[in-house]
């Protein structure tokens, strides 16, 4: 069984995604986590500086290929029986549709007020920000 986790930003979405996780004994993957552990680390110095245009080029080719290995390991835990857990791997309405396309078992979608995810927003911004100033990337 797979358990897909969508949301805006900020909803909420890895916490949902740890707790059923450990409720039904699942491996947990994160594309956020795979992304800032595989590539982060090599990204351009002046990437956050960048427009969200080419910050999101930069991006996206890697969620794709992170999306692609994820994928390959959640066939085979699917083939051995072991229930997993996708944390925020559908935020368009396309990457839902393609695993719907997959008959997925359950489909959870986080949601949080909006005033909430507002100020996780802005606490995320200012992180950033701050992060920035010290010369340092997300």
């Amino acid at each position: 069984m797979i358990h897909l986790i969508c949301g805006p930003i900020g909803a909420g979405k890895t916490t949902i995604a740890h707790q059923i996780a450990e409720q039904y004994g699942a491996i947990r993957f994160s594309e956020d986590e795979w992304l800032s552990k595989l590539f982060i680390p090599d990204a351009p110095q002046d990437l956050m500086s960048c427009s969200d245009d080419i910050i999101s080029a930069w991006a996206t080719e890697k969620y794709q290929r992170c999306r692609g290995q994820i994928w390959l390991l959640c066939e085979r835990l699917l083939s051995l029986g072991v229930p997993v857990v996708l944390d925020g791997a559908a935020a368009t309405k396309e990457q839902r549709d393609a695993f719907r396309k997959k008959r997925l078992n359950v489909v959870l979608t986080s949601n949080s007020t909006m005033s909430l995810l507002i100020q996780r927003r802005e606490k995320r911004e200012y992180l950033k920000e701050t992060m920035k100033k010290v010369g340092r990337i997300l």
